[in-house]
């Protein structure tokens, strides 16, 4: 039994090989013979970037120190309108940064009850000085009084009088209008309406026209760098359109303690548009030189030198080059072999490699 199963099982096997090899042969014949798939190749692409440029030209270029600071009056402008007396303040006719001319009124005083006081004391003391220089005049005249005497009450007198004489001039007499001496700017009113003013203290402050100075912070490090007479620009914060050439008046031996900064005054120019206690922005001149100057962007660091890369029929060309003079834009070139007119990479140049094919696309 066993016998017959496996002569059964080798019938089957030989049946199979016979029908696939016969399979084969009717496949060879219809499509030809097997062929294994052949691995297809990508072409190599040739890398391009895409680039603007931007060209070299021969300019001016400036190294600047920028910093900040306020319109104020110039050093030794500004004129304190005060009273040997006691005041008080009737009226007030401006007003702070106001323009006003030559003999415009400014503001209105009259004396205080106690200058009052003091005036009627003054003419008192004058009038009992008088009347016992009359009474020491007639008894000399009978013979009772010496010309001694006459002399000491004639002093005082004289004293008295010049007393009140004073009073009278310094205007404690009435109330009086005081007018600008000179055509101005009014920096400051001190006094308020009435209030009454001690002698001496300060009713407003004026500054003449165009007598401004612009106080600006500098750090301390940068100090060595700067000298009076420097040029300066000056840039209104408010207006940038407006800037003013300036020159550095006076540098200060001392660290403002509000600030941490080392305060610098500038002189604008005479015909300088600005207002007291206006913020601007100031440009002190370093270093200017005329050369070859590219865009910032245009110059990357390698190692221990910068380069740049120019175009040529399509390629990128590598240069080694030199920096001078630069600032926030620009950069000076000392050295190498470019000249004005020459394009340079400004943008897509950090991914540049001397001999790269490049795209230039139109500088936006």
């Amino acid at each position: 039994m066993k016998v017959r199963h496996r002569i059964v099982w080798i019938l089957l096997l030989v049946l199979g090989i016979t029908a696939g090899a016969g399979m084969g042969y009717w496949y060879a014949g219809r499509h030809g013979p097997f062929k294994p798939p052949v691995a297809v190749t990508a072409p190599v692409r040739t890398p391009v970037v895409r680039v603007t440029t931007k060209p070299i030209v021969h300019e001016r270029i400036e190294e600047k120190l920028l910093t900040y600071g306020v319109v104020v009056a110039a050093l030794g402008e500004a004129r304190t309108i005060s009273e040997p007396f006691e005041t008080r303040v009737r009226r007030i006719y401006v007003t702070d940064g106001e323009s006003v001319d030559a003999a415009s009124p400014l503001i209105e005083i009259e004396p205080s009850p106690d200058s009052q006081l003091q005036l009627e004391k003054a003419r008192s003391e004058l009038d009992s000085a008088r009347e016992a220089a009359r009474l020491l005049q007639e008894r000399i005249d009978l013979k009772l009084a010496t010309k001694q005497e006459l002399l000491v009450a004639q002093q005082r007198v004289q004293n008295a009088q010049l007393a009140f004489q004073s009073m009278i001039d310094r205007g404690m007499g009435a109330s009086r209008v005081v007018k600008a001496s000179a055509s101005g700017l009014v920096m400051r009113i001190d006094a308020k309406q009435g209030e009454i003013c001690p002698s001496g203290n300060s009713l407003l402050v004026m500054i003449g026209k165009r007598r401004i100075n612009v106080r600006f912070g500098i750090e301390c490090e940068d100090i060595g760098n700067i000298h009076v007479g420097q040029a300066v620009r000056i840039i209104s914060v408010n207006h940038p359109d407006n800037v003013v050439e300036g020159k550095i008046r006076l540098i200060t031996q001392q660290v403002n303690q509000r600030t941490r900064l080392v305060d610098v005054f500038v002189s604008p120019s005479g015909t300088a548009q600005l207002m007291l206690n206006e913020y601007v922005r100031g440009e002190i001149i370093l270093v200017a030189e005329q050369g070859l100057v590219v865009p910032r962007a245009a110059v990357l660091p390698e190692g221990d030198h910068f380069i740049l890369f120019t175009v040529r029929q399509d390629h990128a060309v590598k240069h080694v080059v030199s920096i001078g003079i630069e600032n926030n834009d620009k950069l000076q070139l000392t050295g190498g072999d470019l000249a004005a007119g020459q394009h340079v990479v400004v943008s897509g140049n950090s991914e540049l490699r001397d001999g790269i094919a490049v795209i230039t696309e139109p500088t936006r």
